[in-house]
């Protein structure tokens, strides 16, 4: 650091050696740095509530002048009859949101199929198309359709069915001979 009244080479915080001017220390910032030099001193930033006034947090009620916030009923002006219909109930706390509204409604997509495939497995390839009729019926049975024990049954039956006439078939042609 130079003095800045001779120019002597001076130690921070002592008296130049030379005119025995007090040198000052350096100004710091808000975090104990020195300050660049030429700054003569720090002023943090404004705050928020310093430069927008008009957003303070509103005061507590009663105050003088205004009137309090409408209570349960709602607002009623005067002169107008009062409400006869009662105020809307509040949302409960911890109903889940869906708690209204009617579930989705599901159809019975996989339980047709399971009752068409059921049917074909009766007339060709029952082992494969009674394994996927089955498996079709266990899928609308999962989703919660209504048609799942329906098209279990036909399922089921066509497989078995479809095997047992395929072996009646088989033997009265000839084919095990």
């Amino acid at each position: 650091m130079v003095c800045p009244n001779c120019g002597t080479g001076v130690s921070v915080g002592s008296p130049c050696p030379s005119c025995g001017l007090a040198v000052p220390a350096p100004a710091a910032d808000q975090f104990g740095s020195p300050m660049p030099s030429g700054l003569t001193g720090y002023a943090p930033p404004p705050t928020t509530a310093q430069l927008y006034p008009e957003t303070a947090p509103a005061p507590a009620y009663p105050v003088p002048g205004y009137a309090a916030p409408p209570q349960a009923g709602g607002y009623q002006p005067a002169g107008y009859p009062a409400n006869p219909y009662p105020a809307y109930p509040a949302y409960p706390v911890g109903v889940p949101y869906n708690a209204y509204f009617a579930p989705a409604k599901v159809g019975n997509g996989f339980s047709i199929a399971g009752i068409v495939l059921g049917v074909l497995a009766i007339v060709a390839c029952p082992l494969v198309l009674g394994l996927v009729a089955v498996s079709m019926a266990q899928r609308a049975y999962k989703r919660g359709e209504s048609l799942w024990k329906v098209s279990l049954g036909v399922s089921i039956t066509g497989l078995v069915v479809g095997i047992v006439g395929g072996i009646v078939v088989a033997v009265s042609t000839g084919v095990f001979r």
